[in-house]
């Protein structure tokens, strides 16, 4: 999964972001919680130059 990937697969929301590396999750709403930029470590899966959440942590764009 690839933050592009996850944006296309996610069409029609205003939201999208993808965790533990691989799991696209899309919404209507931001986030309510916020961590550490720090605990979202994991490289993606299908680009390892980007960065795709952590165990429990999403990485969310909008």
């Amino acid at each position: 999964m690839t933050a592009q990937k996850c944006q296309l697969n996610c069409a029609g929301y205003r939201y999208f972001g993808v965790e533990f590396a691989r799991e696209c999750w899309c919404g209507r709403n931001p986030p309510n919680v916020t961590a550490p930029a720090s605990e979202c470590s994991m490289p993606c899966l299908g680009d390892d130059s980007q960065i795709c959440g952590g165990p429990n942590r999403i990485n969310v764009w909008g």
